[in-house]
């Protein structure tokens, strides 16, 4: 034994020396990039291994073994060895970090394991999660090792050996200082003959001398006769010798003998002709048997547990029933004692081994067992209820949840519901669930998303359930909970329906005397609010808000609901009424022990009421739903007090350390949709961007957490999950707070971007939150014009939306606005088949989903007709849009809105545009005339859509004087509602009346459009201004046409201001324009200086546009205009150059030659003349000669006149 020790000694220095000499980077310096080392705790009784411990540092010590296998059968050890060679390369200053896979099916939650603990600092985060891991490793300096601990789970299925291979060569291939090593039941042969560098360690058991020394560690007191023998019997397998110690160690010398004798007359572990399985439940078969009846309970109980870690009150609870508190605590360290089961360092929690787990849940299933288990998952069932209850109870008082608790929870919590949803149980289990459900709605809305539960499903289970066992106490009150998702729902989105409660169950509620009827009444008042019946609202809550009662629930509502009627008087300066509901306020919250939950007062004139602790991460949740129930009358003020407040607390909570990421994510979640919506409303947009900016910060933050065996990780961990999550959030809620103020540009651009590379990094390609990032690009590029980008933008969304659609309404509809979206890039690329084509397949979509008495039908008809009228098809565009006005006018006359008006006035004008084109100018001016007459109460709209009509029918053959009667008779409600839209109104009608000879009246009308405030037009929306700039180009060249020079400069300048307004990456098409036309009017006025300083401005801006946006014969004309400038100042360099670019322009434009092109010949000929430059001269009139021959002819006035300077020019040279 002491030759064998001392040889063991020799082997570690050795190994030692290896292991210092290995190349670990400059002098075995880490680089400071890596995040910190992680290995697990040392392994108890750890013995022996030296042999294979050396082999694996051999292999790993050179370059030539960079992947390595560790294999063996289960319970000889695998785990173990992994982590005493981890640890072994710890000391030694190697990074190594350490991944528990048990439990880890798919390649994603692999890669995310390792994620989770190496981040990057690169700025391009648009990767796949493998791809963003590869450009993880490509970054390491120094050597590091990867240790993967039980793949089997990850190896499951088929082809998962061969996903798993190709994954290990592309990590090796990164980097040749990646090395790994990795645990499995079986040897995984392929490997060897597809990796170069893979190597395999085969663990058996152990060594007689180390068994010997692992068994004394287990039998301290016993001969060395009696070690040997349990190492004999146990094949030397570490856990086999574990159970067997655990049979004889509570014995004397001669018992042990005879049991271990006994043991023998079956043969050797592994010399049986069994599998090593069932020898292995053989060696348990006899521990278990000599297990008290209790703790053969104790253990059957303990297999209801999924997880592989169980907390020590779970089990106690469950097994307790059986035996009593006491006789479970004693099981339960029986059964350690025994082997059966582990327990942590703390004493905390306790795990079973995987194959010992097999084993017990097969007894589970005998006879003998069977009602064991059942009782135990009943009490595992209500352990879980009741737990959940006490953190309900926490969190509706407005006390920061235990987060131990909540994690085991919600780690259990859907276990427990499915189960009730699935088994029969009795009406008593099924009535503790009912008492829950109807006092948790609150908790459960919010922190449904971590729960992997549909909650609405399990209150109609519920509900259900009682109505067939006539349980109608907890039928009313469950209806009751219910209702607080349709209220919280229909305050967040217009478009979900509030269900009403059936009346026959609400008479039913209102009997009750346990407060339900004055929740259902509150519940109702805040309904009545969200449909903006705010008196009839508030009524209804100040009726019922006294008779809620003193449990958790009933005191919360009552506090947000007497704040909500505080805020409703002060908003009505109503003082002595709100100064009342708050002291109410006060009070209650001074009833439920926290006066946190006052939301609405000044928290530093209550500052003695509280103190500066910990507020509870709820209260912004809290701060959510007062808002969402209030907002209809909350003035700017509260508005600004709830954001900065809920902005405080997100900060607060960012600094706190946590360990429930799923529900700490719910909360965040609902405290940035406040920053984002709420900070819109407010002129406050800048949080949610402070608050992107931070978390894109802590997600490429390089500085990463040490990991330890410690439960809770710090905040800085927990963000390392969330923070990716989050930033994604923030850029969906910024990309919808874009829409709805119309934003566009490349800010916009921007944040769909950036969204988009966060959800291929998170999720990868093949996910529905890419696709909608794919969508979101694809609207914003529409939006700036870029719309051959906005197609492959939709085509990648439509791809993936393809493939991975779950066949719900939700999936089917995402489809369909891809395909508006699309169509309407093709629209606007004058692509008309193919938007017909794409609004045809969004139709045909919809009309699945839908009734065809829907908007959402009528909208899609309406697109698809007018890209019909647009595709020439006239006939089938009408047809279409005829269809689409008969669905708007039957919706409109159901239910009249704004929207509603909009909707049929929209139809009657372009169904008007039709008839004209179809020369049926009776029928369109019908139409027009017909949306004039159509009522509505919105002003505002009706001014909108009466200055479009106005517009439209300026270009119909229109008698003048019933159009101004017309014009006359709508003026005040457009000057009153519309007023910025006046000068797109007279400067149509201005142009037209000029073309039509009316000079006089139409420098009138333009006159009219010049003496609107131009502040008016400047803090319009962006539609407006941008159709003013375009209505003052057309009166400009008007102008010009009239020799009106310098209206027409006036005009110019007017335009320009306004272009110059608009938003970064829209404006510099329209800046272009008008510089272009501003340089063209000073060259016709012959001030050719500033015409240079202006088309020199202009061609600036043409770098910043869209080639899809521009018309390129703008740009011929900018180019030739500035040419023709610099030749009239003598610049005759200048002019040529700018002469030649205006060819390469128009060449690009007409391939087969134009007369302009001729046109830019001569002039190029004329600066030649000026230039002296007789064979430049000559050359260009001859092009010229050869360009007007083919498109004019040769008898044409102009090709001859073209023909007799060429052949002068050409003497000249000769």
């Amino acid at each position: 034994m002491e030759q064998k020790l001392s040889s063991i000694d020799e082997r570690t220095d050795e190994m030692h020396t290896l292991m210092k000499n290995m190349n670990l980077g400059e002098k075995g310096i880490v680089s400071e990039t890596l995040p910190a080392p992680y290995v697990p705790s040392p392994v108890p009784f750890f013995t022996g291994r030296e042999d294979e411990i050396e082999e694996i540092i051999n292999l790993v010590a050179g370059q030539s073994t960079r992947l390595l296998n560790i294999w063996g059968s289960p319970g000889f050890g695998k785990t173990s060895t992994a982590i005493e060679v981890a640890r072994y390369l710890l000391s030694l200053s190697s990074p190594v970090y350490f991944f528990k896979l048990q439990g880890i099916g798919t390649v994603d939650e692999f890669l995310s394991k390792i994620l989770s603990i190496f981040k990057s600092n690169l700025a391009d985060i648009s990767l796949r999660p493998i791809d963003k891991v590869v450009s993880i490793f490509r970054e390491i300096s120094s050597r590091i090792f990867l240790i993967f601990d039980n793949l089997d789970d990850l190896l499951s299925s088929e082809s998962s050996s061969v996903k798993l291979m190709c994954l290990f060569e592309e990590l090796l291939d990164s980097n040749v200082n990646i090395n790994i090593i990795f645990t499995t039941r079986e040897l995984l042969e392929n490997m060897r003959d597809q990796i170069e560098s893979y190597r395999d360690i085969r663990i058996r058991p152990l060594h007689p001398v180390s068994s010997a020394e692992y068994v004394r560690q287990l039998l301290p007191s016993f001969s060395e006769s009696i070690v040997a023998n349990v190492a004999r019997i146990s094949s030397h397998v570490p856990l086999a010798m574990k159970l067997v110690a655990s049979i004889v160690e509570n014995n004397n010398e001669d018992m042990a003998n005879k049991i271990l004798e006994e043991l023998s007359l079956s043969g050797n572990l592994l010399e049986i002709g069994r599998s090593y399985e069932q020898n292995m439940k053989r060696v348990f078969e006899t521990p278990f048997e000599q297990l008290p009846l209790s703790d053969k309970h104790a253990l059957i109980s303990l297999t209801v547990f999924a997880s592989p870690r169980i907390s020590k009150d779970a089990a106690v609870d469950v097994i307790f029933d059986e035996i009593g508190v006491a006789k479970a605590v004693r099981s339960l360290k029986t059964l350690v004692k025994k082997s059966l089961i582990d327990e942590d360092s703390c004493g905390e929690y306790y795990s079973i081994h995987p194959l010992i787990h097999s084993f017990v849940v097969d007894k589970a299933k005998q006879s003998d067992f069977e009602n064991v288990f059942q009782s135990s998952r009943i009490r595992f069932c209500r352990y879980y209820l009741l737990l959940f209850e006490r953190i309900n109870d926490d969190f509706l008082s407005g006390k920061s949840v235990d987060t131990a608790e909540l994690e085991d929870a919600l780690k259990h919590l859907s276990t427990t519901m499915r189960y009730f949803m699935t088994t029969t149980c009795s009406l008593e289990n099924f009535q503790e669930l009912f008492c829950i459900l109807s006092k948790s709605e609150i908790f459960l809305f919010f922190i449904g998303g971590s729960l992997d539960l549909d909650i609405p499903k399990l209150y109609d289970f519920a509900i259900e359930k009682c109505r067939t066992q006539q349980y109608n106490y907890a039928y009313s009150k469950l209806y009751v909970s219910k209702c607080f998702q349709n209220i919280v729902f229909s305050s967040l989105l217009s478009e979900f329906e509030y269900v009403e409660i059936p009346e026959h169950i609400r008479e039913d509620v209102m009997l009750l005397s346990d407060g339900s009827a004055a929740k259902l009444g509150c519940y109702e008042g805040i309904s009545l609010i969200s449909k903006r019946n705010i008196k009839s609202g508030i009524e209804c809550i100040e009726k019922h808000v006294d008779g809620l009662q003193a449990c958790a629930d009933q005191k919360l509502v009552k506090c947000l609901c007497l704040q909500l009627l505080a805020l409703f008087y002060t908003d009505l300066k109503e003082c002595s009424k709100s100064s009342k509901f708050s002291r109410e306020a006060i009070e209650v919250c001074k009833d439920i022990g926290n006066y946190n939950l006052f939301l609405t007062g000044d928290f530093q004139k209550t500052l003695f009421l509280t103190q500066k602790e910990y507020k509870g991460e709820q209260l912004i949740l809290f701060v959510c739903l007062l808002f969402v129930w209030s907002n209809e009358f909350l003035s700017k003020d509260t508005q600004l007090y709830f954001l900065n407040l809920v902005h405080q607390l997100e900060q607060q909570l960012e600094n706190k350390a946590y360990n429930a990421p799923q529900y700490l994510f719910r909360i965040f979640t609902y405290g940035d949709v406040i920053l984002a919506g709420l900070g819109f409303r407010v002129g406050q947009e800048r949080l949610l961007d402070e608050k992107i900016t931070f978390l894109k910060k802590s997600v490429m933050s390089d500085n990463c957490c040490s990991l330890t065996d410690r439960t809770f990780p710090s905040m800085s961990e927990v963000c390392s999950t969330l923070s990716p999550k989050r930033l994604l959030n923030c850029y969906t809620f910024q990309m919808m707070m874009d829409g709805k103020e119309n934003k566009q540009g490349p800010s916009v651009l921007e944040t769909c971007r950036n969204a988009l590379d966060l959800s291929l990094q998170q999720y990868g390609k093949q996910h529905w939150n890419t696709a909608f990032c794919y969508h979101k690009m694809g609207l914003a590029e529409n939006n700036v014009g870029k719309y051959i980008s906005a197609l492959n933008a939709f085509d990648q969304a439509l791809e993936i939306m393809t493939a991975t659609h779950d066949g719900s309404s939700n999936s089917i509809a995402d489809l369909a606005e891809v395909y508006i979206g699309r169509g309407e890039a093709y629209k606007c690329l004058k692509k008309f088949e193919f938007a017909v084509a794409s609004f045809e397949e969004a139709l045909r979509i919809k009309r699945k989903l839908c009734d065809e008495c829907t908007e959402e039908v009528a909208q899609i008809l309406f697109l698809l007709g007018d890209s019909q009228q647009c595709f020439n098809d006239l006939s089938s565009g009408l047809a279409t849009l005829e269809h689409a006005l008969q669905i708007r006018k039957t919706l409109y006359a159901e239910k009249p809105s704004s929207s509603g008006y909009v909707n049929v006035l929209a139809c009657y004008c372009i169904i008007g545009q039709v008839h004209s084109a179809l020369g049926n100018n009776t029928e369109s001016i019908k139409y027009f005339k017909t949306a004039l007459e159509v009522g509505t109460d919105c002003d505002q709209e009706r001014s909108v859509m009466q200055s479009h009509i106005f517009v439209q029918l300026i270009h119909l053959n229109v008698d003048e004087n019933v159009y101004m009667e017309l014009l006359e008779s709508c003026l005040p409600v457009i000057k009153g509602n519309y007023r910025s839209f006046l000068p797109i109104l007279y400067l149509r009608l201005g142009s037209k009346q000029i073309e039509s000879g009316k000079y006089k009246a139409g420098l009138a009308s333009f006159q009219e459009a010049f003496d609107i405030e131009l502040e008016i037009t400047l803090k319009s929306n962006f539609a407006i201004r941008v159709s003013t700039v375009s209505c003052y180009i057309p009166m400009v060249k008007t102008l010009i046409n009239i020799e009106k020079f310098k209206l027409a400069r006036k005009a110019i300048e007017r335009a320009i201001q306004m272009a110059e307004s608009l938003p970064e990456g829209t404006h510099h098409l329209w800046v272009f324009r008008c510089y272009t036309w501003k340089g063209r009017i000073q060259n016709t006025m012959r001030k050719y200086n500033t015409a240079i300083d202006s088309l020199k401005h202009a061609l600036l801006e043409l770098p910043k546009i869209s080639h899809e946006s521009c018309d390129n014969l703008e740009e011929f004309e900018c180019h030739r205009a500035i040419a023709t400038a610099y030749f009239c100042v003598g610049s005759y360099k200048d002019a040529l150059s700018s002469f030649y670019d205006a060819l390469s322009v128009i060449k690009d434009i007409c391939s087969k030659g134009s007369v302009a092109e001729a046109q830019v010949y001569l002039a190029v000929a004329m600066v030649a003349q000026k230039m002296k430059n007789k064979v430049l001269e000559v050359s260009n009139l001859r092009w010229a000669y050869k360009m007007y021959s083919n498109v004019l002819g040769e008898t044409h006035s102009q090709t001859q006149v073209t023909y007799i300077a060429y052949v002068r020019a050409l003497i000249g040279l000769r």
